[in-house]
């Protein structure tokens, strides 16, 4: 988390800040971004509770209790599944479209597969 947000995550630099207005507080950041950090996830809630929210909406309930390990886990560990899904349909397409090229006249595959390597190359040309 400290990579993705650097000197943002900092609480030192979080507290200064925030309580170093007077008068206004305007924050202008990604809150989606912002939100993996529980510290910053705590302040954009308060924020939006007490009406002081503009902007992009937020993409979780900032009622919900929140976790102190961080939410950049879960989003990362939510990604990886979303995209090892992806290439799962991604290489079943593939091989889908290439059956035709994989498989010989009587539906086995060729010893050395040079001959089907190169008939697929070229009609990939066309």
């Amino acid at each position: 988390m400290k990579r993705t947000l650097g000197f943002v995550a900092n609480p030192r630099r979080f507290n200064v800040a925030i309580t170093r207005a007077q008068a206004l507080l305007i924050v202008v950041g990604n809150p989606l971004t912002l939100g993996l950090d529980p510290m910053w996830r705590s302040w954009l809630n308060y924020v939006h509770q007490k009406g002081g929210w503009r902007g992009k909406e937020l993409n979780w309930d900032p009622l919900e209790p929140l976790e102190s390990e961080g939410y950049d886990r879960r989003t990362r560990d939510k990604a990886q599944a979303e995209a090892a899904e992806m290439m799962q349909r991604i290489r079943s397409h593939v091989l889908e479209n290439l059956e035709p090229w994989a498989f010989g006249d009587d539906d086995t595959i060729e010893a050395n597969g040079e001959s089907n390597a190169r008939e697929f190359q070229g009609r990939e040309a066309d």
